[in-house]
């Protein structure tokens, strides 16, 4: 009986672990936030959020910063970078939390000017390292 189970645990772990990776490399993404040229207000995070179709089978990504602007994109786990593709880069930086019973409770508390648009970028696949820098506009 003993060993009927440890067959069966066996089998279910080759199993599960078949289903944790994935058949599309990432390439390794990074870069720096600046808010109008200087320092960052405090800790955000940048979403990569995939434009068109992609044969990587493409997902959104995500790289935190802190007050040094510095981030590494992530898809799957962190810092491994993104599936090739193009990208629309969204700045989040708040100064809190939102207020439910504003009328705009996530434009108040963001240092993110609202004139700020999402710039594309192209990962191409087997490119070994892409340094982005990212100016934002900082919110008066």
């Amino acid at each position: 009986m003993h060993t009927q189970y440890c067959q069966l645990l066996g089998v279910m772990l080759l199993g599960v672990a078949g289903c944790s990776g994935n058949n599309y490399p990432t390439v390794p993404v990074g870069g720096t936030v600046t808010f109008d040229g200087g320092p960052c207000p405090g800790p955000g995070v940048v979403i990569f959020q995939p434009v068109g179709e992609s044969d990587s089978g493409q997902r959104p990504g995500r790289g935190k910063f802190k007050e040094d602007g510095s981030f590494l994109a992530s898809t799957y786990a962190p810092g491994d970078g993104l599936l090739p593709g193009s990208y629309l880069m969204q700045v989040q930086c708040d100064k809190g939390q939102p207020n439910p019973a504003s009328p705009d409770p996530f434009g108040e508390i963001t240092w993110v000017d609202p004139k700020y648009k999402p710039q594309e970028i192209q990962v191409q696949k087997g490119a070994k390292l892409l340094d982005i820098k990212i100016d934002v506009p900082l919110r008066e």
